[in-house]
């Protein structure tokens, strides 16, 4: 069962939010939202990614060589459920990032010419 976890935890942020205290106040509302800002666009890529595979797979020109039987148009319905899900988890992310803001952003910092670094002469 950890595997199965493991992988429902790779594709959902479902149970990565289960694990945060619920949202009781405000301050633990807006945690849940800045995860979800700063996490929701990899949940997005790997659904895109399992899309474009299924996607693949389904205008593949040997595919009717292949033996699955009854293959005919699932790659194509899962290719299109995996994309609604890879937009679903953008507009999650836009979501909350209309709610807690945009990332901080840590000012430049400066770097001195004199400073004895593993690549100074």
């Amino acid at each position: 069962m950890p595997r199965l976890h493991r992988l429902l935890a790779w594709l959902f942020a479902s149970p990565h939010l289960n694990r945060m205290p619920p949202p009781t106040d405000h301050e633990s509302l807006q945690q849940r939202r800045r995860w979800c800002r700063d996490h929701c666009g990899d949940f997005a890529g790997r659904w895109f990614g399992i899309g474009a595979a299924l996607w693949l797979f389904y205008v593949f020109p040997l595919r009717p060589v292949l033996p699955l039987e009854g293959a005919s148009g699932w790659p194509g319905i899962a290719a299109l459920v995996a994309f609604a899900m890879g937009v679903w988890y953008i507009a999650r992310q836009i979501y909350a990032q209309s709610k807690v803001g945009p990332p901080r952003i840590d000012p430049p910092v400066d770097i001195h010419d004199d400073d004895d670094g593993p690549y100074s002469d």
